[in-house]
Formats: structure tokens, C-alpha cells, sequence
């Protein structure tokens, strides 16, 4: 069977309909996906922050003498607080 002029030759196998489980565990798997990528991209900029001694918040360096963050005013624990002698 030849495809008629201007028609394509696999038309018929497009779908009219969308299929709604289909659709569903689309959204689902992309969702689930972009909520861990987001998780472990945070994760990864907490972890790098508190290694080189910055706010967890705002990334300013952190004093050894103040019990909170000068620049957002979060609280941080006195073991995070590196000493820079």
C-alpha cells in the first residue's frame, strides 16, 4: 500500500488518544526524578558549605566567636564553628 501524497507513512500508528496510565506514570517518574536531582544538589551544596566552614544558609564564612551567622542571623551548632588560627 502506497502512502497517499502529503500523508505520512506511519499516521496510522499515532496514537488519537493519549493514554491516561500511561500519562500518569510519566508524571510520576519525571516528577520523582526532579525532586532527587533537587535533593541531592542541596545535599551537595550543605556538604561542600559546612566543609569549608561557611553559613549552611547564605554561605557567608563562619566566626569562631559568634553563636550565630552575621550576614542571615541562623544559628548554627558550636561543632560547626571551625577556628581559622
Amino acid at each position: 500500500m502506497k502512502p497517499r501524497p502529503g500523508r505520512l507513512p506511519f499516521a496510522r500508528r499515532i496514537p488519537l488518544m493519549p493514554e491516561p496510565v500511561g500519562m500518569v506514570l510519566n508524571v510520576l517518574v519525571v516528577s520523582a526524578a526532579i525532586v532527587l536531582v533537587r535533593v541531592a544538589w542541596l545535599g551537595a551544596v550543605v556538604f561542600r558549605r559546612r566543609r569549608k566552614g561557611l553559613c549552611v544558609k547564605c554561605g557567608y564564612p563562619i566566626e569562631a566567636s559568634a553563636p550565630r551567622c552575621p550576614e542571615c542571623g541562623s544559628a548554627y551548632p558550636a561543632s560547626a564553628v571551625q577556628s581559622r588560627a
